[in-house]
């Protein structure tokens, strides 16, 4: 029976891996850190976890939050290489001290409660990176689902060349319209092993595991993989999964991968990754738009510069609106114009919408970051910095706390742009079609919504 859950699982490019947990005199609760791709302009998020872990083993000494990446000096942290050092080293130590302990080769369903009250459900398993492909236009089995910066990838590959562990923030996406996959764990949760269950920290909600053991489940694994590989016929395409979250950690590893298998290496546990995989149409799945804060820049200079950045054939016209009252925008907008892309703007002295027409990008915020990538050549927008940030109220605060900043200066140079929802039941077709969605068009969920690092698993 063992073979076929392996030849079912290899043919959708799956793996069942030796996972490791926290032993069980571990604090989960301290242990396990959200994403480290979120939070990236509030600092003050990674301090308070930083205090809150203290001297507790967690797995926030074995990632580099991004924030941090950016060699912010506000931050405290600009000597990558000595932070890549001591994540390695903290690897080593948990393997070695007995903080992590081997549960076996399995998968581990998951049961993520969310301040909402929602349910998200997902399977912690591994993937063959060799079914893995983040090129533009990508025909693999697993895709991205939005354009990999490939100037982000040395941190995080530096880390891997190195690291004893993985521990995963990474989601991939299903499409199961019936949500008929999950649902094979789900029925039987109450005959599985729990694996962990506590209050994740910071508001992230609660996370509850189960173990699936290959030998007293395999009728479950088996039937969870024949559907799956009916959801990768739906769209008409080999497509069976698309990274809904943490794409450059996967294309990390997978580079790494890469470097290894040119010099001759091959069948490592490098070879894959650990991650949960969701499906898209779960009650619970939330997609949030990423939007944009621009700083270093006048909102008119800024809002100029994207005018005279338009894709050929495209017109964006400016509408401001409730001058000296931009706490009040109206935030998102819709239209039913299907030729028309609405993107509303704040800034402490103004606020307004820019409405586009004549796109050849489906979505605004694709038509966005055209301009904006378009208009960083520019040698007016040599002072201007970009983020992108999780939320509307998040994007808010940071405008207007620049407002209380008392610098006039930095309160005059800060503005936001919301950018428009992304729907699902079109998510996958849109991909085989166009190769992804553009960068951060979208994330699952709020910030503190995200995966949080719990399971790990030997990568040397």
């Amino acid at each position: 029976m063992m073979d076929k859950i392996t030849e079912l699982y290899n043919r959708i490019g799956l793996y069942l891996p030796e996972m490791l947990l926290p032993s069980g005199h571990i604090d989960l609760q301290k242990w396990s850190v959200v994403a480290c791709d979120q939070f990236t302009s509030q600092p003050e998020y990674w301090k308070a976890v930083d205090r809150f872990v203290g001297d507790s083993p967690s797995t926030l000494r074995m990632i580099l939050p991004e924030v941090y990446m950016q060699a912010d000096k506000d931050a405290g942290h600009t000597d990558q290489a000595a932070e890549i050092d001591k994540i390695n080293l903290n690897m080593t130590k948990y393997i070695s001290d007995g903080t992590l302990r081997s549960i076996g080769n399995c998968a581990i369903y998951t049961e993520r409660t969310l301040t909402s009250g929602k349910k998200r459900k997902g399977i912690v398993l591994a993937v063959d990176l060799e079914k893995y492909d983040y090129s533009p236009h990508s025909t693999a089995m697993i895709r991205p689902s939005e354009g990999t910066v490939t100037e982000r990838l040395p941190p995080r590959v530096a880390i891997r060349r190195r690291a004893a562990l993985e521990s995963p923030h990474i989601l991939l996406l299903f499409d199961d319209r019936s949500q008929e996959a999950l649902s094979v764990f789900e029925n039987i949760s109450h005959s599985m092993k729990l694996a962990y269950d506590f209050d994740l920290m910071m508001g992230g909600g609660h996370i509850t595991g189960y173990r699936i053991d290959p030998d007293a489940q395999y009728v479950e694994l088996i039937r969870f993989a024949e559907i799956l590989a009916r959801c990768g016929a739906n769209n008409n395409s080999n497509m069976v999964f698309a990274v809904g979250d943490g794409n450059h950690s996967l294309a990390a590893a997978k580079t790494y991968w890469e470097e290894l298998k040119a010099s001759g290496a091959h069948n490592l546990p490098a070879q894959y990754a650990l991650v949960e995989i969701v499906n898209i149409y779960d009650d619970a799945m939330e997609f949030e738009p990423i939007h944009r804060i621009i700083f270093g820049i006048n909102t008119e200079e800024l809002i100029a510069l994207l005018v005279g950045s338009i894709p050929a054939l495209c017109s964006m016209k400016v509408i401001y609106q409730n001058t000296g009252e931009s706490q009040n925008t109206a935030g998102y907008i819709e239209t039913n114009d299907k030729n028309k892309q609405i993107i509303p703007f704040i800034s402490t002295d103004t606020n307004g919408i820019i409405e586009i027409t004549g796109s050849p990008y489906k979505n605004a915020a694709g038509t966005f970051q055209y301009c904006l990538e378009k208009i960083t050549q520019s040698a007016k927008a040599a002072a201007m910095k970009v983020d992108y940030i999780h939320g509307r109220k998040a994007l808010e605060e940071l405008v207007f706390s620049s407002q209380n900043s008392g610098n006039a200066v930095i309160s005059n140079t800060t503005t936001g742009f919301y950018m428009p929802e992304i729907g699902r039941d079109d998510f996958f077709a849109t991909i085989v079609k166009e190769g992804k969605y553009p960068l951060k068009a979208f994330s699952i969920g709020h910030a503190n919504e995200k995966r949080y690092y719990l399971e790990s698993r030997k990568i040397r």
